[in-house]
């Protein structure tokens, strides 16, 4: 890994960001979402859910997720479905 890191930054366009904080200004919570997507799936909650129209279905496994990592009310969970990588 460190030799593939030096021959990328031996590149003619490299850069070194010299400011962390000014170039990653957002940012997406992906993993945690990820884990319980596939955790949901292995124990049969979206088999359970397949009678739902698929829209719903979506909605509803959100605010299930965002109960779980970031409990909002109804209104938020949707403000932080958006924050997600989710959309």
């Amino acid at each position: 890994m460190i030799k593939q890191i030096a021959i990328l930054l031996k590149h003619k366009n490299a850069k070194v960001i010299s400011d962390k904080y000014s170039f990653f200004k957002s940012s997406f919570n992906y993993g945690p979402i990820a884990f319980f997507i596939l955790f949901i799936k292995n124990i049969g909650v979206l088999q359970a859910l397949k009678p739902i129209p698929k829209k719903s279905r979506i909605y509803i496994l959100m605010i299930v997720l965002n109960r779980i990592l970031e409990p909002k009310s109804k209104l938020g969970s949707l403000r932080w479905i958006i924050k997600t990588a989710i959309p």
